[in-house]
């Protein structure tokens, strides 16, 4: 019952980012809340996974949560050069 509460909070808080995030101005502001986002959606896979007992929705929710940080590192990394393609 506790694991069901915890993952409808995180869903409702990371729709409430998401409309944050529309609303944000700066490129920064909203690199910032897309990460934030992620996080949620990754904490939240983790709580199902444990509510399920399922390791393998637990290793998926790992890799999201990798790739989301390596997604937000590469965006960064392209902002501060220019944000410019090749």
């Amino acid at each position: 019952m506790i694991l069901l509460f915890i993952m409808s909070l995180l869903i409702i808080s990371a729709l409430i980012l998401t409309g944050l995030m529309l609303r944000a101005k700066s490129i920064w502001d909203k690199l910032i809340f897309l990460n934030l986002i992620n996080v949620k959606l990754a904490l939240t896979m983790s709580t199902y996974s444990i509510w399920i007992d399922s390791q393998m929705i637990l290793d998926i929710s790992m890799a999201y949560g990798l790739i989301g940080f390596l997604s937000a590192a590469t965006l960064t990394r392209f902002l501060l050069k220019g944000g410019h393609l090749k």
